[in-house]
């Protein structure tokens, strides 16, 4: 017990100092590059937060478990919106970047219904997986082919005397580490947590609800909770949507073109609809103004909460 509590302290020091490291080191390659930070947030700060959620996908899928990898990725899409953003939102009202409109929400709504529709008949296949992928890259190369435009007509636009950018090496190699930081820090306090909770007698059914669940997304949540606090709004926010992008089509794809995947009705019944009850929620609190308030962030937490307790019941 005591080990794991000695873990479990090592593992948050380490989640803080990832996303701390990595929140300035987007910030950092954004200016290098002259791209808006939440470029980064939707790209390097999400890929590189969602790696958990990647790699419990694909150990659950080649074991077999197909539903755990399905609900793992709706559950954190959830978790993602309603605990993470909500989170931020109640603590710094985050501003709204309108440009995620552009193109990565609506195609955050494709995604969602198009996973839907891919798995209606009970199985997401190896051709469903390709097809989610193949969305995947297109919203990639759109994202970094429209923001390097952008950075180069603020290039043209600025003064001649202007001096360029610097800090790429030193901002790639604190998103590195920030990375590292926080998949290690995550994994032992989830590891940690489990054995903590069994050694005081919790059933494995809520270690597995809640530990195991919240646990793949504490990367984004210490990501997105310091760059709230850092007032950089552009990365939270882009980690947000970018995240979930990344779940639906670069987790669930690859690893249903590894291993097809079989739906339960459970899923299609519970995970499904809570997906698009949250989904709908972000896209109401991102169509407004200005910023993400406290109301809303309140709101998007009361919401998960009471998903949380449908599920449990």
């Amino acid at each position: 017990m005591l080990l794991d509590l000695l873990l479990f302290g090592a593992g948050v020091t380490l989640l803080v100092g990832g996303a701390t490291a990595l929140v300035s080191g987007g910030t950092r390659l954004a200016g290098a590059l002259g791209v808006p930070p939440v470029l980064i947030g939707l790209t390097v700060v999400a890929w590189g937060t969602s790696v958990p959620e990647l790699i419990v996908s694909l150990m659950a899928a080649l074991s077999g478990r197909g539903d755990m990898m399905l609900g793992n990725v709706m559950g954190s899409n959830v978790a993602n919106i309603g605990l993470i953003l909500g989170t931020a939102a109640v603590l710094m009202a985050p501003l709204n970047d309108r440009s995620i409109w552009k193109l990565e929400m609506p195609v955050l709504l494709l995604g969602t219904a198009l996973f839907w529709g891919l798995v209606v008949d009970g199985s997401l296949g190896r051709v469903d997986g390709a097809v989610l992928m193949v969305l995947f890259a297109y919203v990639t190369i759109r994202s970094i082919r429209d923001g390097l435009n952008d950075a180069r007509a603020r290039r043209r636009a600025a003064t001649a005397g202007e001096a360029p950018p610097t800090g790429m090496i030193s901002g790639a190699l604190l998103t590195a580490l920030g990375m590292a930081g926080l998949v290690l820090g995550g994994r032992w306090i989830v590891d940690s947590s489990v054995r903590i909770a069994a050694a005081l007698g919790a059933p494995e059914v809520v270690i597995g609800l809640t530990l195991v669940a919240v646990g793949t997304s504490l990367p984004e949540l210490a990501t997105t909770l310091v760059a709230a606090l850092k007032r950089e709004s552009g990365i939270a926010l882009g980690n947000v949507v970018g995240s979930n992008l990344f779940n639906l089509l670069a987790v669930a794809g690859p690893v249903a073109v590894i291993h097809p995947v079989p739906v339960g009705h459970e899923l299609m019944e519970r995970e499904f609809p809570s997906l698009a009850i949250m989904t709908l929620a972000l896209v109401l609190v991102t169509l407004t103004s200005g910023r993400i308030g406290r109301v809303a962030g309140v709101g998007l937490l009361s919401l998960y909460a009471a998903l949380l307790v449908w599920w449990i019941l």
